[in-house]
């Protein structure tokens, strides 16, 4: 049998109902009977150009003197992601048409399901038999959504760290309904993340570290209002209040008596390794506080005190949560209690983790720095985003076509980084679009995806913060909350000590 080539190759590819390749039947059947296609993916365009996901079926006679290779189908019906129809008889008609051409024979086509257009809220069913393990990471390939830009389907790879046991099958049924959803990767991330860890079996816990922001002289009129503006982000940025933990961290005498015994079982040896404290101290660590310097117990006193599991942390500190594993493995063996600490295991974004000074590409972006043009705020608005990615600090250079290039050059490579980052793609595919351009195209660039991506945070924070007693009402909840767990953790901790 003569076939052709469907794969790339040096000829030119064939459009329209060409693509389909009629193979001839070997054996013609009687004149009942018929083949049942179906395409689960079946896309096109509307009216307004927006995309329209349906499984389409395709019935086709066996008596038919023909039949539809089916690569050569899929390649067909792929190729009408991006063409236009007012109607959906339209799509019908066209496809029927092509296919009574190529099979010389009446066809038949109907849609028999349209995806839902806005994603279900997840559904756990802990009931279910297929359920993942904790601490398991699920991995989910094909994960779908449109491109707001281009309107085509955007594929990606998405894992998920679950600490509880979770229906593995309502995840994959929950994932499939963002298939036409018109977002960037990232946004459908954040709606995944706040929909899991709103889930009442995977608790999460937020914490105004108001104790750590004390470690450097803080205006006491102001903390007070950062402590809100604090907890106001939190919201704003998708966590609900209402299935998780949000407090400040001072209302919870458990934090500062944990700590203590935690100090008394950690090593100087291990504290004179923090490299986050010689940074801080900088030149003269004579000034600097006990606090300072004492600061990294503390924060495994945040985290061990709730039996966490995970911790979502930046590259620089990953160091710490080190520290505070093991704080927990050696207490754990001081007073033979085994697993009473759990382990908690670092979250680290794999590309991008340490976000670098707009002022100087070496060093990390922080709000301790003096200037406030050296960071990106959630508070900030269009213009201050703007202003601030204009005056970002580069060089001389254009921006460079490989990433070695970039090793060199730190402010290219932390902006191009936050771009990549902010557009869920990789480095190599912001240094492809940009290579050999001026920086300002791609601050013009840099400054739209910010401002989408961090402006309406900001006006959400701005509207909460005009809502003090709100705000006071979900810090003395949670402050409630997180007391009753941690205090009991703290009795059995002293228990174990012989208080």
């Amino acid at each position: 049998m003569k076939t052709k080539h469907l794969g790339k190759n040096n000829t030119k590819t064939p459009v329209g109902y060409r693509i389909l390749d009629p193979i001839i039947r070997d054996r013609l059947s009687e004149s009942h009977g018929i083949d049942i296609w179906n395409a689960y993916e079946f896309s096109y365009l509307d009216a307004n150009k927006l995309p329209v996901l349906k499984v389409l079926e395709i019935t086709i006679p066996s008596c038919s003197k023909y039949i539809v290779e089916s690569k050569s189908l899929k390649l067909y019906l792929n190729s009408f992601y991006k063409k236009k129809f007012i109607y959906e008889k339209d799509v019908l008609k066209k496809i029927q048409k092509d296919l009574n051409k190529i099979t010389k024979s009446e066809t038949k086509l109907r849609f028999i399901k349209k995806f839902s257009v806005e994603p279900d809220s997840l559904n756990i069913n802990t009931s279910s038999q297929k359920l993942s393990k904790p601490n398991e990471v699920l991995c989910f390939d094909g994960f779908r959504s449109i491109c707001p830009v281009t309107s085509q389907p955007d594929f990606a790879k998405i894992y998920i760290y679950t600490n509880a046991k979770v229906d593995i099958n309502s995840i994959k049924r929950f994932l499939v309904s963002f298939k036409e959803k018109g977002e960037f990767h990232e946004q459908c991330i954040e709606y995944i993340f706040v929909d899991l860890q709103n889930n009442k079996d995977n608790s999460c816990i937020f914490c105004v570290v108001d104790l750590h922001a004390i470690t450097v002289m803080q205006d006491p009129r102001e903390l007070k209002n950062n402590i809100r503006e604090t907890a106001a982000a939190f919201i704003a940025s998708g966590i609900d209040p209402k299935n998780s933990i949000i407090f400040n961290q001072s209302l919870v005498p458990a934090h500062s008596e944990g700590s203590w015994i935690l100090g008394c079982i950690a090593r100087m040896g291990w504290l004179n390794r923090m490299t986050q404290f010689k940074e801080k101290a900088g030149k003269d660590k004579e000034k600097a506080s006990i606090g300072l310097y004492s600061y990294p117990v503390l924060m495994a006193a945040d985290i061990l005190l709730y039996d966490t599991t995970h911790v979502p942390v930046g590259d620089d500190q990953k160091q710490h949560l080190e520290l505070c594993r093991d704080i927990a493995q050696k207490f754990n063996n001081d007073f033979n209690a085994d697993n009473f600490f759990k382990i908690p295991e670092p979250l680290i974004q794999k590309e991008f983790s340490r976000i670098m000074s707009l002022r100087d590409g070496t060093k990390k972006m922080s709000k301790s720095e003096l200037s406030d043009l050296s960071r990106i705020n959630l508070t900030d608005d269009k213009d201050q985003i703007i202003n601030k990615i204009k005056k970002a600090k580069t060089d001389t250079l254009p921006l460079p076509s490989a990433s070695a290039d970039l090793e060199k050059r730190p402010e290219a490579k932390n902006l191009m980084g936050i771009y990549s980052s902010l557009m869920d793609v990789s480095l190599e595919d912001t240094i492809n679009k940009f290579s050999g351009k001026n920086f300002s195209e791609l601050k013009e660039n840099l400054s739209q995806v910010m401002i989408d991506k961090i402006y309406p945070i900001s006006l959400e924070i701005k509207k909460l913060l005009s809502e003090k007693k709100y705000l006071d009402k979900i810090l003395l909840e949670g402050t409630q909350k997180a007391d009753k767990i941690a205090s009991e953790k703290v009795k059995k901790i002293q228990e174990l000590v012989g208080f």
